[in-house]
This record gives structure tokens, C-alpha cells and sequence, in this order.
């Protein structure tokens, strides 16, 4: 019977595995959804931004609005910056459980674990390194110092 408990074992263990990693994936889809929030809040704001600098009446300077708007960004930046970090902690955990499974290694969830653990400097500027999560941020960086020069010499 020892054979038998083994694979009763091991079924259970693919069980909890399968679990985890749905778990991981409700993660990954809230945040993410988030993110989307967040940039979709930072194009509304920066659209207001626009329409407040070609007023007839000049409310803002393109000096201000660029500051203002290069803020905004920096801030809106750093509020995905902490949605995308257990992104990536997610999909990370859930590569190793697919592996413990192909290897028939799975050790159990460790959710709080994976998500209790302080980063590393390290960690944190190779994750600041990706273009996924600055590039849409450079764009709309860059699209309010264009929008900046535009207004400095139409006024």
C-alpha cells in the first residue's frame, strides 16, 4: 500500500498546486486591472491638464503645465509601481509551481511567503529597468513636454 498512498499523495499535493496557482492568478488579474486603472486615470487628469493650457484666458503656463504634468506622471508611475511588483511576484511563483509539478517537487502554497518578503535593492532596479512598466509613462512624459513647447510658441 505504500505505492498507493504515495499517489494519493501526490494527487493531493497537484491538487493544492492547481489551487495556488489560481490563487496567484486572481492576483495577477486584480492587479493588473488596477494598472489599467491607474493609466486611465493619468490620461484623464493629463487631458484636463491639456484643455486647462489652450483656454483663451491662459489659465496655465507651459511651464507650469509640464511641471505639473511631469509630477503627475513621476506619481502615477510610482502607484503602478506597487500594483506591478506582486504582478511579477505572482508569475514568478507561478513558474516554480509549474516546475515542482513537472518534477513532482511541489513543497505547498507559500502565499504569504511570496508576498511577505521584503525586495532587495537589486530586485527593485531591475524591476524600475523594465519598459513595461515605464515606457507607457516615458510616452505620456513626453507627450506633455511636446504639448508644453506646442503652447510656449502658439502663445
Amino acid at each position: 500500500m505504500v505505492n498507493g498512498e504515495e499517489v494519493n499523495d501526490l494527487r493531493g499535493s497537484v491538487e493544492y498546486a492547481y489551487e495556488e496557482i489560481k490563487v496567484h492568478q486572481e492576483v495577477i488579474s486584480r492587479k493588473e486591472g488596477y494598472v489599467y486603472q491607474i493609466r486611465g486615470w493619468l490620461f484623464a487628469l493629463i487631458t484636463a491638464l491639456v484643455a486647462t493650457l489652450f483656454l483663451p484666458n491662459g489659465v496655465l503656463t507651459p511651464i507650469a503645465f509640464c511641471a505639473i504634468g511631469c509630477i503627475m506622471v513621476s506619481v502615477f508611475l510610482f502607484l503602478e509601481f506597487g500594483h506591478y511588483r506582486p504582478i511579477k511576484r505572482a508569475m514568478e511563483r507561478v513558474k516554480h509551481i509549474e516546475e515542482s509539478i513537472e518534477n513532482r517537487s511541489y513543497a505547498g502554497p507559500s502565499i504569504s511567503r511570496e508576498y511577505g518578503r521584503a525586495w532587495t535593492r537589486a530586485e527593485l532596479m531591475k524591476e524600475l529597468r523594465d519598459p513595461k512598466l515605464w515606457l507607457p509613462y516615458a510616452l505620456f512624459g513626453g507627450i506633455v513636454v511636446v504639448l508644453a513647447i506646442i503652447a510656449s510658441s502658439i502663445q
